[in-house]
């Protein structure tokens, strides 16, 4: 391949996380926008991490998305979920960096994360279910303290904003990003 291959990738705006990869001729063309790869919002489908469950879909509104362009990587496009962006660079992400468990309540998740570091950024994706009420919580930050073992992550609700008095329903996935760490999904119920 030529050194001015390029490849426009789709990513968590908060945490690097590559989504999607595609190519894009090196020359020409307007530079990609979320919404250009993404339309209203990307749909993200994760196998659970328990495998024991179908997968999950959250919709990421362009809002928390980014594209950028990159050279080229094949191993990118092979595997987008394996890597992240810092910067303009790309790296994978280490295999064994999971989180392995939530907790879910009203508006808290809790993760249980082999290990975290304050500052590290996150985004958590909360989604019903139930194929009849599939609302949706989205929620990005930093990590303010860590633990071994586990990370609370808020969700805020705000008065203004379009989740007010949302109530979500279960059975919930559970889309946790942290940087870092490969993205993990958890099927939960509301405790």
């Amino acid at each position: 391949m030529s050194g001015d291959a390029r490849m426009a990738v789709l990513l968590l705006k908060e945490t690097g996380h590559v989504l999607a990869a595609a190519t894009q001729p090196p020359a020409g063309g307007a530079p990609p926008t979320p919404e250009s790869m993404a339309g209203a919002a990307f749909p993200l489908r994760l196998r659970m991490v328990s495998r024991a469950e179908p997968p999950a879909l959250v919709l990421l509104p362009p809002s928390v998305l980014e594209a950028k362009l990159l050279p080229l990587d094949a191993r990118v496009l092979a595997r987008p979920l394996s890597f992240a962006v810092d910067g303009g660079t790309v790296g994978e992400l280490p295999a064994g960096q999971l989180p392995t468990g939530a907790t879910l309540t009203e508006l808290t998740v809790t993760p249980a994360f082999p290990a975290t570091t304050p500052g590290r950024k996150f985004l958590v994706a909360v989604r019903g279910l139930d194929a009849a009420y599939q609302e949706q919580r989205i929620q990005t930050g930093k990590v303010a303290s860590g633990a071994l073992g586990t990370l609370e992550l808020p969700l805020t609700v705000t008065p203004d904003g379009p989740d007010a008095g949302l109530k979500l329903t279960e059975p919930c996935a559970v889309v946790v990003a942290v940087a870092g760490a490969r993205l993990a999904c958890f099927h939960k119920a509301v405790t």
